[in-house]
């Protein structure tokens, strides 16, 4: 992919207000990680956070719509071409935490864990639960439905049957939780770690994509509309979602929800989903995503329950110092390590990448 290649791009058209949906998200997810590790419970509001990796898969749906749905469409692109790509967008980083901790815990486990990981196929282990960058089960995910892209396409080939395969997902993963994610099938159910109940927010990204002319157009012309409705619905989902205790309401109520979050960034262009910063942290939020941990162990080295009795107090100095830990370690390793090294590998080769979205 060229570097002057705009992400989130398609006909000509940006819709950089999805970096803000990211890195929003983003930030969400790590406070959500950080208040869950520490000795209290997370409020429940914060606990549903961890669900906006499901976001992230929507975000990750449209954007692979943008670079590739007409290329793999028209047959323009080859396959080969096609996976080194999501081979080097997204396991270089990953690799290079995964040795840091092969590292740390060197042992046989972690070398049979370092190898699942490496292949980057993990996620059709049947009960993929790896201790090693425990979070990487969110790569697992989107590079199944990588490998599944093609298929992906011709499930999106026209709006009719994109519905009708996000009717027929719908249902897949409903029976899934009521009867497949329950033993004698499983020991845990799999929820998020599982493509089949990924899949209907996969699929939602790609019927967005296909709408997206529409959709700009009548954001566009009904901008007020479309932002006091996103406003109340949003307010409505945290009201819900924190009294409501049903999986399948939940479900279908986040799915809506990041639905209109996307149809709202991308079709309305608002400063604060589209600026400086957000463009900066989408572009490292899933390095930021795998990186949390670390900095996140290094905030313990601190000790700052000897310090701070509050539990609020500090819960809120983790979160910030967390943040304020991951984000120059993310952009440093990543920008002057990982980036140069794979650089070096692909020039040796001929050849050149840039580890961006999509």
């Amino acid at each position: 992919m060229n570097k002057n290649t705009p992400r989130y791009s398609s006909d000509n058209e940006r819709y950089g207000s999805l970096d803000g949906l990211r890195a929003y998200a983003m930030i969400c997810i790590i406070i959500m990680h950080v208040k869950a590790f520490l000795p209290y419970h997370p409020a429940k509001v914060i606990g549903s956070f961890s669900h906006f990796v499901l976001l992230f898969m929507m975000v990750s749906a449209f954007s692979m719509c943008c670079g590739y749905y007409q290329k793999i469409k028209e047959g323009t692109i080859t396959p080969s071409k096609f996976y080194k790509r999501r081979y080097l967008r997204i396991l270089p980083y990953f690799a290079f935490l995964c040795i840091i901790e092969l590292v740390i815990d060197h042992n046989l486990s972690s070398l049979y864990e370092f190898f699942a990981n490496m292949t980057l196929c993990f996620g059709l282990l049947p009960n993929p639960q790896i201790e090693m960058m425990s979070l990487g089960w969110f790569l697992g995910i989107v590079f199944l439905f990588y490998l599944l892209f093609p298929f992906f396409v011709f499930m999106m080939d026209n709006k009719r049957s994109a519905w009708i395969s996000l009717i027929i997902s719908l249902l897949f993963a409903f029976i899934a939780i009521a009867y497949f994610y329950k033993p004698p099938f499983v020991d845990k159910s799999p929820q998020m770690h599982n493509i089949i109940y990924c899949m209907p927010f996969f699929a939602m990204g790609g019927i967005i994509y296909l709408g997206r002319n529409q959709i700009t157009v009548f954001g566009k012309t009904h901008t007020v509309l479309v932002t006091i409705l996103t406003f109340v619905m949003t307010v409505g989902y945290f009201i819900l979602i924190v009294n409501i205790n049903n999986a399948y309401f939940t479900y279908v109520l986040e799915l809506i929800m990041f639905s209109i979050w996307i149809i709202y960034a991308i079709s309305t262009g608002q400063i604060l989903l589209s600026n400086r910063l957000t463009s900066f942290l989408s572009k490292i939020s899933l390095e930021m995503y795998l990186a949390q941990m670390f900095a996140f162990r290094g905030v313990q080295l601190l000790h700052l329950e000897n310090h701070v009795s509050n539990e609020t107090w500090l819960y809120v100095l983790t979160s910030i110092l967390t943040l304020t830990v991951v984000i120059p370690f993310t952009y440093i390793t990543k920008t002057f390590i990982v980036d140069r090294i794979v650089d070096r590998l692909t020039v040796a080769k001929g050849q050149h990448f840039t580890l961006t979205n999509p």
